[in-house]
C-alpha cells in the first residue's frame, strides 16, 4: 500500500475529535473510513425532511 493510499485512509484530525463523544453511528465513506454520525448531522437531515416540497 502506498502513503497516499495509508494517508486516504486515516480520518482526519476532526474526525478523531468528534469521535471522542462518538455514541455508536456512523458513516463508512468508499474508502472503509469509519464518521461518526454527529447530532449536527442528523439536525440537518431533518430540517431537510421538513423543508417544503416545491
Amino acid at each position: 500500500m502506498t502513503e497516499d493510499m495509508k494517508a486516504a485512509n486515516q480520518p482526519d484530525e476532526r474526525a478523531k475529535e468528534k469521535s471522542l463523544n462518538f455514541n455508536g453511528a456512523a458513516i463508512i465513506d468508499e474508502n472503509g473510513v469509519e464518521i461518526p454520525i454527529t447530532e449536527d448531522m442528523v439536525q440537518r437531515a431533518c430540517e431537510h425532511l421538513d423543508a417544503p416540497k416545491t
